[in-house]
């Protein structure tokens, strides 16, 4: 619903916005219980819902709608209820109390990323590339049989258990948990992290035996509060599987190609459309690294909140899995408050950017045939069909997200495009990633 309907009169909201710096401040509004009424009525005029929780959504976006019209701010992220307010309650006899904060942004131009220097990993798809891809689908492809002890190329069943030192209790555990063992010099997938060195630990194990991998999560991992922590991870094996390889002729015809040099040249496309994506993804949290100071703004105090509160929600759910005390996740919260925030700072201070920056400065278009194919993407990634993934999305209240990112990664790609690509050995690019990240 939209200010210029005026279902009510926002002069007599008596709305106030007091800003706290160019990219926030606080807006309070209080509507008389005589004007929550009228506002309700007009919602069933049009055939909108009209429970109270219906009413509360949409009074307040009228209210921030009409504040960012009556005071001329841009509101970037989703208000939220001012530190020591009382969330706002709505009645039809008394009066709504609107006392929120949010982030504004004025528009940013484009900037000039001309100066910027990636680095990009020198990684042709080798033959070598291509026989290891060849001899992986070999083994995905190789009979089973029941085996004794892990010896490569294997498959075993297993209990895993991880633990973050000096903590008793595991930190994420899996029963029967499948593990491939493609050869004894392969990283470990556990939890979804690939852990070197792990498929030389289980090496001559056998079922209803145990081995102990020490290691450290990847210093990029998705959670700021895990990124290079030492974990011990116990792998109780319980059952075996030898793994004869199938031959390529096999494969050959599992894959309905007709000859090795055409099931090569199949894999060489695979591999190269993947290099591809990875490429493009390093470019990007590059450039993503380095936008907060080509256009340095304040802190959206409210996207730092927000932010730093799922992240928060995310680990407190991990640890209630996992059996640790209440004590000991306020101690890991506190342990990790301000490498937290600062993961949380940068992250909003990028997304606030990023919403700033008006697509027509941009030459991005983004328009429905963009969405639907990145949609079908997920979809297929998923095993699900278009229309079901999107429908999810619009039910979840996450399509608007998806669109937000959808739009960032094309502005990041249209910065890219024009910054300084340099191309440097693989070593040298990881290395350099590596102290970025720190």
């Amino acid at each position: 619903m939209s200010t210029t309907e005026q279902p009510i009169d926002p002069a007599e909201c008596h709305l106030a916005f007091a800003p706290a710096s160019p990219v926030h401040g606080a807006l309070t509004a209080r509507v008389p219980p005589s004007l929550v009424r009228r506002f309700r009525k007009k919602m069933r005029r049009t055939g909108a819902e009209a429970e109270l929780a219906e009413v509360k959504v949409a009074l307040l976006r009228f209210l921030c709608a009409a504040g960012a019209e009556q005071f001329k701010f841009r509101m970037v992220t989703p208000p939220m209820v001012r530190k020591g307010a009382k969330e706002p309650r709505l009645s039809l006899d008394q009066d709504f109390v609107l006392d929120v904060e949010i982030d504004t942004a004025a528009p940013i131009t484009l900037p000039d990323t001309s100066g910027v220097v990636l680095l990009q990993p020198e990684s042709p798809v080798t033959d070598a590339l291509i026989d290891a891809e060849m001899s992986n689908q070999c083994i995905q492809a190789g009979q089973r049989s029941i085996g004794t002890v892990v010896s490569a190329p294997c498959e075993c069943v297993a209990r895993v258990e991880m633990r973050l030192a000096p903590d008793e209790n595991p930190f994420y555990a899996a029963d029967k948990a499948t593990l491939l063992v493609p050869s004894h010099e392969a990283p470990l997938l556990l939890g979804g992290v690939a852990f070197p060195g792990g498929t030389r630990v289980l090496s001559g194990v056998a079922a209803g035996s145990s081995a102990t991998l020490e290691a450290a999560f990847p210093a990029d991992h998705s959670s700021a509060l895990l990124r290079g922590r030492p974990v011990s991870v116990s792998i109780a094996v319980e059952s075996v599987q030898t793994i004869r390889p199938a031959t390529v002729e096999e494969v050959l015809k599992q894959y309905g190609s007709t000859t090795e040099a055409r099931l090569r040249t199949q894999i060489k496309f695979a591999l190269e459309q993947r290099r591809v994506q990875s490429i493009r993804a390093t470019l990007r949290e590059q450039m993503e690294r380095a936008l907060p100071g080509l256009c340095p703004i304040d802190r959206p105090e409210c996207r730092i909140r927000l932010i730093a509160a799922r992240a928060e929600a995310e680990f407190r759910g991990l640890a209630k899995a996992r059996g640790w005390s209440d004590d000991r996740t306020r101690e890991e919260l506190e342990a990790h408050k301000e490498s937290a925030l600062a993961v949380a700072v940068r992250q909003a201070r990028l997304r606030v950017i990023l919403q700033s920056i008006p697509l027509a400065s941009s030459q991005v278009d983004i328009n429905e045939t963009t969405l639907t194919d990145r949609i079908a993407g997920l979809a297929a990634e998923r095993g699900v069909r278009p229309e079901e993934y999107r429908s999810a999305m619009v039910k979840s209240g996450r399509f608007d997200e998806f669109v937000s990112d959808v739009t960032a990664e094309s502005l990041l790609d249209a910065m890219v495009r024009s910054a300084t690509i340099k191309k440097v050995p693989e070593d040298e690019w990881r290395a350099a990633m590596e102290a970025q990240r720190a």
